[in-house]
């Protein structure tokens, strides 16, 4: 059932679109289970001009009103490497003329929601995360009212997407991983493994009334295709957005984590405070996925 404005979960979205980043977004806009507080973008895929750029397309495309607050330019050591597989200015072909205003103030944003509404707040984090690692890293009093961080990234028992240890989000910023990884705060990582498991057909993109979804999906496809030898479509960010949608879809473990200099994912020993999605019910996350993007209303 949808929810009226008091009953939706409230999320801060931080992402670096992206085309899967856009279908994660429009499934959490369009399931109306969401209050979305704020959408904080950060380098990765593309420049952070270009994706908050195309987070605030995205957002006029789906008429979300959340406030888009840009954040780190670059990853907290390492020089920014951005996405081949996401085109040019990351949302494929599409020719984006937003000239989107960049805030630099993606963590204090956050921090000043997260103050408002201390352990309500969950975050999806679908890009590398550094702006997240900031926040831990200078406000780390304030970082412990974050309700959960639901995080795509990482490769425990597959081969990565941007090397052979590493998958892309963690590649781009290790360091902001281990971070993150390494604090108290609960999380739940989505990582290639389950990813992996989930496929989409093109063709079936073509049937949304949303064109602009099927243009991304086309694009994406090519780039997949390309740069990655994947025939069909695997929507990572949105795998991590459906957890929080249908955590039931998914089998999941606790476990200590952190991560090393190469993104590669390694155990650690501490309290466990990840919580790692091992196994998706694909069949259910590829018929809810097209029946939230085709009604879009309500999610049952």
């Amino acid at each position: 059932m949808g929810k009226n404005m008091k009953n939706k979960v409230p999320i801060i979205i931080d992402c670096d679109p992206g085309i899967d980043d856009a279908m994660a977004i429009a499934m959490l806009q369009k399931s109306n289970l969401f209050e979305i507080r704020a959408i904080t973008t950060v380098s990765g895929n593309s420049s952070v001009k270009n994706t908050t750029n195309n987070a605030l397309y995205i957002s006029n495309l789906l008429n979300i009103k959340a406030p888009i607050y840009s954040g780190a330019s670059k990853p907290l050591k390492k020089p920014l490497v951005t996405a081949s597989v996401q085109g040019k200015n990351g949302l494929g072909k599409v020719s984006i003329v937003n000239n989107a205003k960049l805030t630099k103030n993606a963590c204090q944003e956050t921090a000043r929601i997260l103050e408002t509404s201390p352990g309500k707040i969950t975050i999806l984090a679908i890009g590398p995360l550094t702006n997240i690692a900031k926040l831990i890293a200078k406000k780390p009093k304030v970082s412990e009212k974050i309700k959960e961080i639901v995080i795509m990234g990482g490769t425990i028992n597959v081969k990565g997407n941007k090397s052979k240890l590493a998958e892309f989000n963690f590649f781009v910023d290790p360091d902001a991983a281990k971070i993150v990884l390494e604090s108290n705060i609960k999380k739940v990582l989505v990582p290639l493994d389950v990813c992996n498991k989930t496929s989409l057909d093109l063709q079936k993109f073509a049937r949304l009334k949303n064109s602009f979804l099927y243009d991304l999906a086309r694009s994406y496809s090519e780039g997949l295709k390309k740069y990655e030898n994947i025939e069909k479509i695997i929507a990572y960010d949105a795998v991590a957005a459906y957890f929080l949608i249908n955590p039931r879809a998914f089998q999941t473990k606790y476990l200590c984590l952190t991560a090393k200099k190469s993104g590669a994912i390694s155990k650690s020993n501490g309290r466990k405070t990840t919580n790692i999605t091992t196994a998706i019910n694909a069949e259910l996350f590829e018929r809810d996925f097209f029946k939230i993007l085709k009604g879009g209303g309500k999610y049952e």
